[in-house]
């Protein structure tokens, strides 16, 4: 089995995507370290990064940068072979294909969609339901090997964190933590800072790998990051920016 991991936002980095890619690559294997599941290799293709395992990857939807992830099963590209491996995932009702050429191959997206959808038409005389089928089979062709999936797990989206700087977010509350994640999904690498008031941290492990709570700002700290709101907005002097990722929320 492989996984497919897609992502959206780092693929708009331009030149600077391979970077973002390698993070992204070396936050899955954390991920999956963190988790306890086995796998043989994390692998960046073209527009995909690829997991080789044989366990379920859930996990994976508290990665930032990723947009979806899908197991999936690999063979070599081969239209017939195509044919044959996608009937075999129909068993009743309405279906439709949905092909992605992620490399280019001899036929388009599309005309895989017809080939495909008509081979299992001819074969079980099933009906095509492009808006609301029974099933969906996409396929992705991916360096000359296709990959088969039927469903996607959603991923929380966003940059690979570590690609930003480091920030610190004061723990006043317990929306600190609200704020803690928006900066991950922004990138940016955290560390915690004491105050009188004693927080959980317990809802941000999913997310990282390791959780620093210091006692004063570091110096390396390119932000503060406050979790107060439009409402409770008060002015503040720590020499250095301040972010209030939750500056649009109502106080609740």
């Amino acid at each position: 089995m492989v996984v497919i991991v897609r992502y959206a936002e780092i693929g708009l980095k331009g030149q600077n995507r391979p970077f973002f890619e390698k993070k992204l690559v070396s936050n899955i294997k954390d991920c999956l370290n963190r988790n306890n599941i086995l796998f043989r290799e994390v692998k960046r293709k073209t527009g995909r990064i690829l997991i080789d395992t044989k366990e379920e990857c859930k996990a994976l939807s508290k990665v930032f940068g990723i947009s979806s992830f899908s197991e999936a099963i690999e063979m070599e590209y081969n239209i017939d072979e195509i044919c044959k491996k996608a009937l075999s995932f129909y068993k009743k009702g309405t279906f439709r294909i949905s092909a992605n050429c992620i490399s280019k191959c001899d036929l388009s997206s599309q005309e895989i969609n017809q080939v495909v959808g008509q081979y299992i038409v001819d074969k079980t005389n099933a009906k095509v339901s492009l808006k609301n089928p029974d099933i969906n089979i996409e396929i992705e062709i991916i360096n000359s090997n296709a990959y088969f999936f039927t469903s996607r797990e959603k991923g929380p989206g966003g940059l690979p964190v570590g690609t930003q700087g480091l920030v610190a977010v004061l723990l006043e509350d317990e929306k600190s933590i609200d704020a803690a994640i928006m900066m991950l999904k922004r990138g940016c690498s955290i560390v915690f800072i004491k105050t009188k008031s004693q927080i959980s941290l317990e809802r941000i492990k999913d997310y990282i790998t390791r959780i620093r709570v210091l006692d004063d700002i570091p110096d390396n700290a390119t932000a503060i990051v406050l979790s107060e709101t439009i409402t409770n907005m008060t002015k503040r002097d720590f020499n250095r920016p301040i972010l209030r990722p939750l500056i649009g929320k109502w106080q609740e």
